[in-house]
């Protein structure tokens, strides 16, 4: 891990410790019994903090132009959970499909956050 990559991860830690929200990555491992010919979910939740990054555009009148599209960065994930597409975030009693997760990473290695695109369900 480089200094500015330490550096920075400690930063946005210490960000989303203060003004981020407490949230769930749940994954959803699927299996499949040959032998009932049944599908088995199994999910597994992940403890993370979330900040909201979704803006919207107003021309100069003040009139809504557009929506962005709705983003959370995660931060707080173990090394080794990686959100992927159609997993769920869940944020107090809001549920959030991720479509698109981005890594974070100023030095290459160091994941300090994951930006994600997200929809609400």
């Amino acid at each position: 891990m480089s200094g500015l990559a330490a550096r920075l991860g400690g930063r946005v830690r210490a960000m989303a410790a203060r003004e981020g929200a407490a949230a769930t990555l749940q994954k959803v491992a699927t299996s499949y019994d040959r032998d009932t010919r049944r599908t088995t979910e199994t999910p597994t939740n992940h403890a993370c903090r979330v900040l909201h990054e979704s803006r919207t555009r107003r021309d100069a009148n003040g009139t809504l132009v557009m929506t962005e599209r709705l983003q959370l960065s995660i931060v707080g994930l173990a090394a080794d959970v990686e959100p992927t597409e159609a997993d769920k975030l869940i944020v107090g009693a809001t549920t959030y499909l991720i479509k698109v997760a981005d890594r974070e990473s100023p030095d290459g290695s160091t994941i300090i956050a994951w930006r994600c695109e997200v929809t609400g369900t």
